[in-house]
C-alpha cells in the first residue's frame, strides 16, 4: 500500500525502520514530512539477519514505549 499525505497528516508519530532506504523517498515524495520522520537503523533482511532485525526492532519499540509512558 502507497504512503499518502493524508496518512501522514492522521498520525502523531511517523516512523521509518531504515533511514538510509526511506529518508531518500521521503524527501523526493513527502519533503514537509521528511524531517519529521522518526527514522530507526533496522536494515532490511538483506543487510541484516532477521534475529538482528527483530532484535533492534524490538529494542526500539520498547524505547518508545518508554517515552509515550513518560
Amino acid at each position: 500500500m502507497q504512503l499518502t499525505e493524508p496518512d501522514l497528516r492522521s498520525t502523531q508519530h511517523i516512523i521509518a525502520l531504515d533511514e538510509e532506504e526511506h529518508r531518500p523517498f521521503m524527501e523526493l515524495r513527502f519533503a514537509a514530512w521528511a524531517n519529521k520522520v522518526t527514522y530507526w537503523h533496522v536494515g532490511d533482511l538483506h543487510l541484516k539477519t532477521m534475529e538482528e532485525a527483530l532484535a533492534l526492532a524490538d529494542r526500539n519499540v520498547r524505547e518508545l514505549i518508554q517515552q509515550l509512558a513518560a
